[in-house]
């Protein structure tokens, strides 16, 4: 996928991540690429996020894995998703927070 097409869609929750960030709640759609290095993706606080679905998928040319962490929350009852690693083409994976943790519905990683 064209990296600058998914750049210029506006309003759809679309977001091409080249470096570490965090989530925002509006984020629907995330494509990672990782030509200048490998980075992290932090998902959004889990209780703030609930009944969000968010896709986040590995494209472009880079090689360095891109890893997907679950937003820190110093509550003794937060649930902690395991680190997810995209390091190929077409790796991804789809999730959704119940307000409690984030749930894997989709999970295709190479």
């Amino acid at each position: 996928m064209d990296k600058n097409v998914l750049e210029n869609i506006p309003g759809k929750g679309v977001r091409v991540m080249t470096a570490a960030g965090t989530l925002k709640l509006e984020d629907r759609h995330i494509y990672a690429e990782s030509a200048a290095a490998a980075f992290a993706i932090k998902l959004p606080n889990v209780s703030e996020a609930i009944g969000s679905i968010i896709s986040i998928y590995f494209i472009g040319s880079g090689t360095d894995s891109v890893t997907i962490t679950d937003f820190s929350n110093e509550s003794e009852d937060a649930t902690t998703l395991e680190a997810l690693d995209l390091n190929a083409v077409d790796d991804g994976v789809v999730l959704m927070s119940n307000g409690l943790k984030w749930l894997i519905i989709c999970n295709d990683i190479s």
